[in-house]
């Protein structure tokens, strides 16, 4: 079953083989009529489906069509251990009214729109992070966060995607994509390590890559298989050192994979990370801004101020990866003004994680932690960076 845009509406349509080698597309349903103009649809639903009347895979079409989505059950036999009450979810952009949440039903061949955001955004491109969390951007070079809030005892918030991030990437964006630009890293037997966990959903925040884009971010937080950064935790530059404290750095955790295409032919990464890891980049990026001197002083919040028609807001839910990642292009001397700088903050260490356990790659049990007096060296911003660098 294919869901695609076809006269500003959103149409069900199926592949059906007349026994001869042809396939055709054929209208099911009614369609859904609640758009002005349905430019862009994404949907999670698996794609590996059979044809009817024919073996051929349906995913050989996803490359000329929208979105496909699961076919009745009473068409096809349920592999085993299949979960029988997914939702069957889509998302559509809407070249005027922003972004809305359609459920299939299969048995009806029928959408219904069950949520959608109420900004007025001319929406240029989407992406489904999760089945909660959605990335859009609009015709105001600008990128927006959206999710569902499904745990809302009430109707009217269950029918509204809170929007959870905004960021001005300052070039428009037409095109999402789940992938990087990196090769996957594998283990000592070629098996590929996979940084994302159960829906390989974004997060609490993010750090974008080469394009200057930060990344999706959110309420949705999901679990991922962790890595340890490139390099070992610093201890000899720091006060804290001196005065026999740990550092206590966070692990580098992404979730979402994303890539974008703008219009002036950028090409960029955009990561989900899970809190800890926001929280990290969030500060760092917060010192930065306050301590390096920006070009003709002007406040990079003001430079990445969410800015559309009759709307302006601060920049949240986003890291400005080209920002974090220019720390590593630093004097020694800027560095540990803006390490102390994220010390004096305190934001990068955002819980008690566990009752006050200390790196795992620290084997010395014995020296007692005190989690209110952790500090940063030098060293172990570099090794975050240099970590983030390696996933685009």
């Amino acid at each position: 079953v294919v869901l695609a845009g076809i006269n500003s509406k959103t149409m069900i349509c199926q592949l059906v083989s007349d026994g001869g080698g042809t396939i055709k597309l054929e209208y099911q349903g009614i369609g859904h009529h609640g758009h002005i103009l349905s430019y862009c649809l994404k949907s999670r639903a698996p794609k590996m489906l059979p044809i009817s009347g024919d073996k051929e895979d349906a995913a050989t079409a996803g490359n000329h069509h929208p979105a496909l989505l699961e076919e009745s059950p009473a068409k096809k036999k349920p592999p085993p251990n299949a979960t029988q009450d997914r939702e069957q979810l889509a998302i559509v952009g809407d070249l005027m009214r922003s972004v809305s949440l359609v459920q299939y039903y299969p048995e009806h061949h029928a959408l219904e729109e069950i949520a959608r955001d109420f900004n007025a955004n001319w929406t240029t491109a989407i992406e489904m992070l999760t089945d909660s969390l959605y990335l859009g951007a609009e015709n105001w070079c600008n990128i927006f966060v959206l999710r569902r809030n499904t745990k809302a005892t009430s109707e009217e918030a269950r029918c509204r995607l809170d929007t959870v991030g905004e960021f001005r990437l300052g070039e428009m964006c037409n095109k999402f994509v789940n992938g990087s630009l990196v090769m996957p890293q594998t283990n000592s037997t070629g098996k590929v390590l996979s940084t994302n966990g159960g829906n390989g959903g974004g997060s609490d925040g993010s750090s974008g890559g080469n394009a200057g884009a930060g990344s999706a971010g959110g309420g949705a937080t999901a679990s991922s298989s962790r890595r340890k950064a490139s390099g070992s935790p610093g201890k000899s530059s720091r006060s804290g050192d001196k005065a026999g404290h740990r550092t206590r750095r966070p692990t580098v955790t992404i979730g979402s994979q994303t890539l974008f295409g703008t219009v002036d032919g950028t090409l960029g990464s955009i990561l989900g990370l899970d809190a800890r890891t926001a929280a990290f980049f969030t500060t760092l990026e917060r010192s930065m801004a306050k301590t390096i001197r920006p070009v003709g002083d002007f406040s990079h919040p003001e430079f990445r101020t969410f800015d559309a028609e009759n709307r302006i807001h601060p920049s949240h839910g986003f890291v400005d990866g080209d920002l974090v990642e220019s720390f590593l292009d630093l004097d020694r001397r800027a560095m540990e003004a803006v390490v102390d700088e994220m010390n004096r903050d305190g934001g990068w260490e955002i819980e008690n994680h566990n009752k006050n356990k200390v790196d795992e790659d620290d084997g010395d049990d014995d020296m007692p932690v005190d989690n209110s007096q952790a500090v940063l060296a030098v060293e172990d911003v570099m090794a975050m960076v240099e970590e983030m660098t390696m996933f685009h």
